[in-house]
């Protein structure tokens, strides 16, 4: 398995029509690249949150 440009390593099962298509799949690597950014600015302002509230942020699941 490769290391994608988010640092995970990981696959999709898609359709034999996406798996045909390079554009389809770029188009959804794409999208999971952003639904992953958003998800780990979203941990990191409620990180921020819990921080300044005093909260201790250790071993929260997060998306890494």
């Amino acid at each position: 398995m490769s290391r994608d440009r988010a640092g995970s390593r990981g696959y999709a099962v898609v359709t034999a029509d996406v798996a045909g298509d390079p554009a389809q799949l770029a188009e959804l690597r794409d999208k999971l690249h952003r639904q992953i950014a958003e998800h780990r600015a979203i941990d990191d302002e409620l990180d921020g949150i819990a921080r300044t509230s005093g909260l201790d942020t250790r071993g929260l699941c997060r998306v890494r």
